[in-house]
C-alpha cells in the first residue's frame, strides 16, 4: 500500500525532472508549462492517497514555494508565452490554485504587444507594413494595431506538438523574441566530458603532445563511439 502510493505521488515529480534536464528540451520557457503540469498533476492525487498524504501536501507546498518567484518573472512567463508548444495554455492548468489566471494572461499578452511592437520598429521588420516605421503619433497607433493583431493571431492557433521550425511563427518577431526568452546560458557539460580523455591519451610514454597533436587525438577518440 504504501510503496503503490509513493510511485503515485513521487512519479509526477521524476517526470518533471527527467523534462527538466534533458537537453532537447533546454529552453526557459518549458519551466513554468512543466511545474504548472506537476502542480496540477499532485492536486489530482488529493483524497485518492491516505499513507502518503502528508508526502503530498509537503510537496504541493515545496514547489510552489520554491518556485514562486518564477510565477511572478516576466521574463519566466514571456520565455513560455512565446514558445509555440505552450503559449498561454499552461496558465489553465493553474485555475485550481490560488493563482490569478486571468490577470497573468492580460499582463503576458500586453508585454508581448509592447515587445512586438518594439521589434515591429526594427528596421529589417518594416516590410510587414510601411506603418511599421512610421514614427508619427498616428504611425504609432497603427503598429501598436499590427502588434496586437499579430499577437492574438499567434496566441489563437494551437500548435502543442509542433516542431520548432521557423513556420510555426507568424512572424520573424515571435521567432527572434523566443531566441531572446529562451537561449540558456551555456553550460560546460560538453567541455567537462573532455576532460575525461586525458587518462586515454596522454599515456606515459607520450606526455609532451603539443597542443595541436592532442586536438586531432581528443577528435579522434571522441568521435570513434567506443
Amino acid at each position: 500500500m504504501f510503496l503503490k502510493e509513493y510511485l503515485l505521488v513521487t512519479t509526477p515529480i521524476s517526470q518533471s525532472l527527467n523534462l527538466l534536464q534533458c537537453e532537447e528540451e533546454a529552453f526557459l520557457g518549458v519551466l513554468l508549462p512543466t511545474l504548472s503540469l506537476t502542480l496540477k498533476q499532485l492536486k489530482d492525487l488529493e483524497g485518492s492517497v491516505t499513507v502518503c498524504s502528508p508526502l503530498l501536501d509537503i510537496l504541493l507546498q515545496s514547489v510552489r514555494k520554491r518556485f514562486a518567484p518564477q510565477y511572478k518573472d516576466s521574463e519566466c512567463m514571456l520565455a513560455s508565452t512565446f514558445h509555440p508548444n505552450f503559449k498561454l495554455a499552461w496558465l489553465d492548468l493553474l485555475a485550481e490554485f490560488d493563482y490569478d489566471v486571468d490577470e497573468m494572461k492580460r499582463r503576458v499578452t500586453a508585454d508581448m504587444i509592447l515587445l512586438v511592437d518594439k521589434c515591429l520598429m526594427d528596421e529589417k521588420n518594416c516590410d510587414v507594413t510601411n506603418d511599421a516605421c512610421d514614427f508619427s503619433n498616428e504611425g504609432k497607433k497603427r503598429r501598436s494595431a499590427i502588434a496586437e493583431d499579430l499577437v492574438e493571431s499567434f496566441l489563437s492557433i494551437k500548435t502543442p506538438d509542433a516542431k520548432l521550425t521557423k513556420d510555426v511563427f507568424p512572424h520573424r518577431c515571435f521567432r527572434d523574441l523566443f531566441v531572446k526568452f529562451n537561449t540558456p546560458i551555456p553550460a560546460s557539460a560538453a567541455i567537462e566530458g573532455l576532460f575525461t580523455l586525458d587518462d586515454a591519451l596522454i599515456k606515459p610514454k607520450q606526455p609532451g603532445l603539443s597542443d595541436q597533436h592532442f586536438g586531432m587525438l581528443a577528435f579522434l577518440k571522441s568521435n570513434a563511439g567506443d
